[in-house]
């Protein structure tokens, strides 16, 4: 994606969006996942913005800390001059938090897919390539919404112990993302199950790093499945547009200690991890 040009900026009403987070692992680099490239409009300018610290959320725990990781890192996006955020992940980390203490919109893709799903769909379920473990990253953002008695069901592509594999050049995530047929036609035999056989209208992909097989698999499914990457994405784009047709930008309903959380992240990133979370920033996180 080109840059605009502060000119070209102000003619084409350029939109710089930050993607925080590859909806995989890291690059270290600005270039968003491909599958946003594809789906962002001509006048978009999406923008990588990476967590400084890479924690994966196999816990409660760990999931307050990414918590903590992608608010820090929607902060410098801000600082950035981004029009719009979008978390690219469907456990929406930090976005809570971000709408509350940011004058830009923030989205998230959880809250998008699974929106559009009910909205699609009345009732609708969610298939993903994570274990039972992990369920609780879907009740979180699912209570958020407010959309809990509208998911009728998770269905998993993989088990607990395979866990312990990921990190692997060959672990399951990575199988699936390569596009091989076998995982394609799991994915859309738990899609097709869940729209005959559980009474869904629609169904989610649970995660974000399934978006590189997610056109293959809505081709072949018997109903609508939705992406949250390019569903979130191309919501962020809307926000920001009816943002600026709005007269007004809104004030922050609740400006957040920027400063105890990039301590806080900033003394992980060197090394020192402390069990005392800045939780007064949490709070409305939660």
């Amino acid at each position: 994606m080109v840059a605009c040009s502060p000119c070209a900026k102000a003619i084409l009403n350029c939109m710089r969006i930050a993607i925080l987070g590859t909806g995989h692992r890291p690059t270290g680099g600005l270039q968003p996942p491909a599958e946003i490239l594809s789906a962002s409009a001509p006048q978009s300018e999406p923008f990588l913005i990476e967590t400084r610290v890479s924690r994966f959320p196999g816990t409660p725990g760990d999931r307050q800390v990414v918590d903590l990781l992608y608010l820090e890192a929607g902060y410098r996006a801000a600082d950035a001059g981004a029009d719009a955020i979008f978390v690219n992940t469907v456990g929406d980390y930090g976005l809570r938090e971000l709408q509350n203490s940011l004058s830009v919109p923030a989205v998230g893709a959880g809250a998008v897919a699974m929106s559009l799903a009910a909205a699609l769909g009345g009732q609708f379920s969610i298939v993903t390539i994570w274990p039972p473990a992990l369920d609780f990253i879907y009740t979180r953002v699912l209570e958020q919404c407010g959309l809990e008695s509208r998911c009728i069901g998770i269905r998993h592509l993989s088990q607990d112990s395979l866990l312990q594999t990921l990190g692997a050049d060959d672990d399951f995530v990575e199988t699936m993302r390569a596009g091989r047929a076998s995982a394609i036609e799991r994915v859309v035999a738990e899609a097709d199950a869940a729209l005959a056989s559980d009474g869904a209208g629609a169904v989610m992909l649970g995660c974000t790093c399934m978006a590189p097989i997610a056109a293959a698999v809505q081709r072949a499914a018997i109903g609508p499945v939705i992406d949250p990457m390019t569903q979130g994405f191309r919501e962020t784009e809307i926000a920001v547009a009816r943002q600026r047709a709005s007269a007004a930008v809104p004030a922050p309903v609740r400006p957040a200690d920027r400063g105890a959380v990039r301590d806080w992240v900033a003394a992980l990133e060197s090394g020192v991890e402390t069990e005392c979370l800045p939780c007064d920033v949490l709070g409305s996180a939660d």
